[in-house]
């Protein structure tokens, strides 16, 4: 029974963020509470995969104003020196791609609350109720969206 409620609270208590993305700028989710919000967890291994899978969504519902997603990159380990050629990178690229900048964790403390693991990255899904509604991890470029984006639909006007 305590094991039950203690996951309860988990499955539906969003621990609050903020960070910094990759231009620097502070985000914080509780900016986003009347939004139905996607986070994407993912780390260095994990990125490629990350993208192949939630970009193509994004493009589908970056229009929708209550939408939004946030791609959260787990930073641990990654040398000070090697993160300002990371950053140049994936600066350029978002912003050729019309992506979202993304946020830097920076301890790796904020991707762990959540549930991510390094096997892959994670799709978090929270209503605009502040639960989670839906959580999943990625493990091929080719698993279906269908899910994801059926809640995306009826969670958006």
């Amino acid at each position: 029974m305590i094991a039950a409620l203690f996951l309860a609270f988990i499955v539906v208590t969003i621990p609050p963020f903020e960070l910094r993305n990759s231009k620097g700028e502070k985000v914080k989710l509780a900016d986003y509470q009347d939004k139905t919000v996607v986070l994407v967890f993912y780390n260095r291994y994990t990125s490629a995969l990350a993208n192949v899978w939630t970009v193509p969504i994004y493009y589908k519902y970056k229009d929708k104003e209550d939408v939004a997603f946030m791609w959260i990159s787990d930073m641990q380990g990654l040398l000070k020196f090697v993160f300002r050629i990371y950053k140049e990178t994936v600066n350029k690229s978002v912003e050729k791609l019309g992506l979202p900048y993304p946020l830097l964790d920076w301890n790796g403390k904020v991707s762990k609350r959540y549930g991510m693991s390094s096997q892959g990255p994670l799709v978090i899904v929270i209503g605009k109720d502040g639960k989670i509604k839906w959580k999943h991890e990625i493990k091929s470029p080719v698993e279906p969206t269908e899910e994801l984006e059926s809640l995306l639909n009826t969670q958006s006007h």
